[in-house]
């Protein structure tokens, strides 16, 4: 009897794949002698297991352990410093999708691609962020039409190739577009310079 409810406690017990490798829990019969003789390594499911002892990064246990992909993959947006873009947390290779593989737990997750490209990568130029993060197109953005400093002129945010003598390109991030006029540029940024000499 005593043989029998050893049995009994080892089936359909969780632990963790410590010895495999693996970031989940096995439920194969096959734990190690010190975990079956203490019974506080198991645990009655693959989400407690997976809580117990891999809550940071339990959605990769539960799926390692079988659980489906689409109950544990949000399909939003976390960076990727390295490609300057957002993918998207879910099974790579999935069709409509930029998915970058499940989220490593450290990472925060965004609803939106136009929200993490501002929040993660705002020096990227955002339209190209969002593009490549959505898998669409880029389209140039047309600037704001405002004014900021570049060198010692004010030049407009807009694009040389408009043909607009102002435009200065477009402006960055950090270029504080934000001057209706080139005489208040030039009064607030480069005050010591000639009115004359400040507009392109």
């Amino acid at each position: 009897p005593e043989v029998l409810k050893e049995l009994l406690d080892i089936i359909g017990t969780f632990y963790p794949d410590w010895h495999g490798g693996k970031i989940t829990c096995l439920n194969d019969g096959n734990a190690p002698l010190y975990m079956k003789r203490n019974g506080g390594f198991t645990k009655n499911s693959l989400e407690e297991c997976c809580n117990f002892y891999y809550s940071w990064d339990k959605t990769k246990c539960m799926i390692l352990g079988g659980a489906p992909h689409d109950d544990y993959s949000s399909a939003e947006y976390y960076v990727n410093y390295y490609k300057e873009s957002c993918e998207q947390d879910c099974e790579k290779n999935t069709a409509g999708k930029n998915c970058g593989g499940l989220v490593p737990s450290w990472k925060t997750l965004y609803t939106s691609a136009e929200d993490c490209c501002e929040e993660k990568l705002f020096w990227v130029e955002q339209s190209k962020c969002i593009a490549d993060s959505t898998l669409t197109p880029a389209t140039a953005p047309a600037g704001s039409g405002k004014y900021y400093r570049k060198g010692e002129k004010c030049v407009k945010d807009c694009e040389k190739s408009t043909g607009d003598a102002a435009c200065g390109g477009l402006a960055q991030r950090w270029d504080d577009a934000s001057y209706s006029s080139a005489a208040d540029c030039c009064s607030a940024k480069v005050w010591w310079v000639e009115a004359s000499e400040c507009t392109p």
